[in-house]
């Protein structure tokens, strides 16, 4: 088998004046991969006619169409919903009192880690002054971790063993035993990346 790429000419948007001007735009530059026994190259009109009919063809590229807008408008609807979760996560820890702010904080870096680690990494050191500042073990240890996370995404590995370590330490110290075990998953994960 023979895989020859097939890129759509400006000339077959004409072929049909029906369609739209986008969708014209998106066939010039739409290229198909067309698996041939042939040896030789053919031309589209040649595959129009005898691969495919044309009406096939043209169901085809319009469930291809609708299946790409729906993919494409299900992530944006998603991507809009979560912007809007972190927009308020953000607003509510900007008034937060310092009890609360540590975790607020934390879950805005969180939520972003794989988003935008940098900024991940702001609200991440936020969450721990917040947590140091008021005592909250739970909150610092968390801190540690997400911040780790985001340097290894980051692909910053020294920087993200050592606030692994601050985590795991401060964890057996005070006997956090759930983040102590998201601590040992980190650093496995960790050896994984590098």
């Amino acid at each position: 088998m023979q895989i020859i790429v097939i890129c759509l000419s400006p000339t077959f948007a004409k072929i049909n004046h029906k369609f739209s001007a986008k969708f014209k735009l998106f066939l010039q530059d739409f290229c198909f991969l067309v698996l041939l026994k042939r040896k030789k190259r053919i031309n589209f009109a040649v595959i129009m006619q005898q691969a495919i009919p044309y009406t096939l063809f043209r169901a085809i590229i319009a469930a291809l169409i609708v299946l790409m807008s729906v993919l494409t408008s299900g992530r944006t609807v998603a991507q809009s919903i979560t912007d809007k979760k972190i927009d308020s996560l953000i607003n509510l820890a900007m008034h937060a009192p310092d009890s609360t702010a540590a975790e607020l904080n934390n879950d805005i870096c969180w939520k972003l880690r794989n988003v935008n680690p940098e900024i991940a990494i702001q609200y991440g050191m936020k969450g721990l002054d917040f947590a140091k500042r008021t005592n909250n073990i739970l909150q610092e240890v968390k801190a540690y971790a997400f911040l780790g996370v985001c340097q290894r995404n980051l692909d910053n590995f020294d920087e993200a063993l050592k606030y692994y370590k601050l985590g795991i330490e401060k964890a057996v110290k005070y006997n956090v035993e759930d983040q102590l075990g998201y601590g040992y998953v980190n650093l496995g994960n960790l050896l994984i990346y590098q």
